[in-house]
């Protein structure tokens, strides 16, 4: 089983009405500086996803270059995310995964599922985009530098969760500076924090460090 069983037509969202069908190698391959969707067809289960295709299945994948600076491939920030129709259910799964830099190399992150219970991802990068309704959990951390990737479906309520601590000295914490605060977070040694970011208003918890 390999991804050269899938086959994908993509459409450009923003840049014309462009439409192509190729063989499928990576999905690693679908890095554009715009919007596309993606239509994967399976002829065989294959690998590269966070389950297996069942015989002919189709499913859709969305790709947004979130950089700031497009010119500066090391700031590129790509999110994929992935629509599926459950044939046994009926239920409608999506997941996410996103592209960075990190330590001067590109790397995908794991695929997340959103929607449903809440997720957890233990994260041990700390230069991190981090996705919405999935609550990301560090032990001790010297520094974090978190960014927020734009939620897809915004019919609901997004909220970026986090979880750290802060040790013998102090996290450093960068957050998007235009975030508005309730009181702006002042990061003390030997604490644990929570933070919920919805609507770009944040809310920050301090406990004591255990």
């Amino acid at each position: 089983m390999n991804n050269e069983s899938l086959k994908n037509e993509y459409r450009c969202l923003h840049s014309g009405d462009k439409t192509k069908w190729n063989q499928l190698t990576s999905l690693g391959e679908f890095i554009w500086d715009d919007v596309y969707i993606i239509s994967l067809v399976a002829e065989d289960k294959s690998l590269g996803l966070p389950f297996e295709f069942e015989e002919d299945e189709v499913i859709s994948i969305v790709v947004k270059d979130q950089s700031r600076d497009a010119n500066n491939q090391n700031d590129r920030v790509i999110v994929q995310t992935l629509t599926r129709v459950e044939r046994s259910t009926g239920n409608v799964l999506t997941y996410t995964r996103t592209r960075s830099c990190r330590n001067g190399e590109h790397k995908w992150s794991e695929w997340v599922r959103l929607g449903g219970a809440m997720v957890v991802v233990n994260q041990s990068e700390t230069t991190v985009c981090i996705q919405p309704n999935v609550l990301n959990i560090w032990g001790e951390v010297a520094e974090l530098n978190i960014t927020l990737a734009e939620a897809i479906d915004k019919t609901h309520v997004n909220e970026y969760m986090l979880q750290f601590t802060s040790g013998d000295v102090a996290t450093m914490l960068t957050l998007p500076a235009d975030i508005r605060w309730t009181s702006l977070p002042n990061i003390q040694a030997n604490k644990t924090y929570q933070i919920s970011i919805i609507n770009n208003l944040g809310v920050i918890g301090e406990f004591g460090y255990e």
